[in-house]
């Protein structure tokens, strides 16, 4: 398996969060998918929250499209149901930053950081 230097990367620190030399994290990461799991891959805190930001930006996108193709009454739903879908990213992105940045301080005490 070849990977760019960057991707190497990732998959190394990965690998040291969960405490495995490379090869085992994805053998682990490997088997899992194979049996079934729907998310095999650790999630930092950080990588959450920027998920959710991009999700957040797909979300913006597709409003704006449905602003375009649609009028009156469907768009005042369909821009209802969008605000509240926002609404709800925003309040899982500040759920997320918090909850990092309590593992951010529990890690310089000592705990496991940004999980």
């Amino acid at each position: 398996m070849r990977l760019s230097p960057t991707e190497a990367d990732a998959v190394g620190a990965a690998a040291r969060r969960e405490g495995l030399s490379v090869g085992a994290w994805v053998g682990q990461l490997a088997v899992g998918r194979a049996q079934g799991q729907a998310d095999p891959v650790p999630v930092t805190w950080q990588e959450l929250v920027a998920e959710l930001v991009r999700f957040r930006a797909d979300v913006r996108r597709a409003v704006d499209m449905i602003e375009q193709v649609t009028s009156g009454a469907q768009r005042t739903s369909a821009a209802d149901l969008a605000g509240e879908l926002l609404g709800r990213v925003d309040a899982a992105t500040a759920v997320a930053l918090a909850a990092g940045t309590r593992g951010r301080r529990a890690g310089a005490r000592g705990g496991r950081q940004g999980r």
